[in-house]
């Protein structure tokens, strides 16, 4: 199982703070295996914003979904 799908299923089950955790992690590691416009980047990206828009740091989900 991956760092993103551990992040995913912890903001399904609303523990929004880990879901932060774990796939801001994996957005680092994707970031360095990957460049920066690779799919996983961004579906990884996407995922993050929307733990903050849950969290209501918008500020921060926006430059997420940009």
């Amino acid at each position: 199982m991956t760092l993103g799908v551990l992040g995913n299923t912890h903001r399904t089950l609303g523990n929004y703070a880990i879901s932060k955790i774990l796939l801001e992690r994996a957005l680092n590691i994707e970031e360095k295996r990957y460049c920066v416009n690779h799919l996983e980047v961004a579906k990884t990206s996407n995922d993050l914003g929307s733990v903050y828009v849950e969290l209501e740091n918008y500020s921060q989900a926006k430059s997420l979904f940009e």
